[in-house]
């Protein structure tokens, strides 16, 4: 109904529902070309001090991912645990740690090696195999 908005005759919006679906795996898990996008677009605040993000074998091109980012901003830290595909290694995967109050990552670790190539946010881990562990440091 234009005018009024009420939508009841026409539930349930299978198509909008499906968008909604769509859009909420783009935000955590999106393909781009050879490449593997996680928690692109996670909302800030789902990753306030203690709360965790978790995606279970989440299907790909390249076959399953899995993955867990953790936040203690407390201590200056998020943590992700990467589950990469195995049936065909991606040419990267890129993840997204976001603060919850914009702040710049200074230092990371990537399976408790110190490195220097990351963004401001991101990380791009070159034809990943094997579970990986990063630590974003904050402070």
């Amino acid at each position: 109904m234009l005018r009024t908005g009420q939508n009841q005759a026409t539930l349930p919006h299978l198509y909008s529902n499906t968008q909604q679906l769509r859009l909420l795996r783009n935000m955590l898990v999106r393909e781009d070309g050879g490449r593997v996008l996680l928690g692109q677009a996670i909302p800030k605040p789902w990753l306030d001090e203690g709360k965790q993000v978790r995606v279970q074998r989440s299907p790909t091109g390249s076959g399953p991912v899995s993955f867990t980012i953790e936040s203690n901003v407390r201590d200056g830290r998020i943590t992700a645990r990467i589950e990469p595909p195995g049936r065909k290694p991606p040419d990267s995967v890129g993840v997204r740690l976001r603060h919850p109050q914009d702040e710049a990552i200074r230092s990371m670790t990537v399976d408790d090696a110190t490195i220097s190539g990351f963004s401001r946010d991101w990380v791009i881990l070159l034809k990943p195999k094997r579970p990986t562990v990063i630590e974003a440091r904050h402070r």
